[in-house]
């Protein structure tokens, strides 16, 4: 999401309680949000029947859930988003997966982390072994997540973390030979 003075001020009129703003919000980083979408469903197989604006509108439901985030700032709101699309998109996955088991154009592979294996590993395999990276090293697998789900450079990884490039740059290389070995790459 590009860095826009007036989504600061809405997220801290929104911490404040201004409804307005935070409907005003959604509206704000809406383009940004469609054309991270349309990057994570152009890099990924079988989600042919999810349209961008589906995905966007998926993520933004599950960002609200039950209630309103409290949004502490752009990294936050970057950091809630690709968590919420990465389970728009697992949820979707499972569905698919469960209505034609097991079909090869519902894998997905993960050239984005660059996982060198034989066949493409599915979405769920993906999510699976995100959350034992998560038990292991709770940074890594938000570095994973928001780079693979969110679109995220390792710059606004950093900044969002609020640590060095170089770590989320050592994090990165380590979660992928994790991720490398879990996923039964070489």
């Amino acid at each position: 999401m590009q860095s826009d003075p007036s989504i600061t001020q809405m997220i801290a009129a929104s911490r404040s309680g201004d409804d307005a703003a935070f409907a005003s919000l959604f509206s704000a980083v809406y383009a940004s949000l469609r054309q991270m979408a349309r990057r994570r469903l152009s890099e990924v197989d079988g989600f042919s029947t999810l349209s961008t604006t589906a995905l966007v509108h998926e993520t933004y439901l599950k960002m609200l859930g039950s209630e309103r985030p409290e949004l502490m700032d752009r990294g936050h709101l970057m950091g809630i988003t690709s968590h919420a699309m990465r389970q728009v998109l697992i949820d979707y996955a499972r569905r698919q997966h469960a209505a034609k088991r097991p079909q090869r154009e519902n894998r997905l592979a993960i050239t984005e982390i660059d996982i060198a294996m034989e066949d493409p590993v599915d979405l769920e395999s993906i999510d699976a072994a995100l959350t034992k990276l998560a038990d292991v090293d709770p940074q890594q697998a938000k570095v994973v997540e928001m780079k693979f789900f969110g679109g995220m450079t390792l710059e606004e990884i950093a900044q969002t973390l609020d640590i060095s490039t170089a770590t989320v740059t050592r994090e990165w290389r380590m979660a992928r030979a994790w991720l490398r070995r879990e996923l039964g790459g070489t």
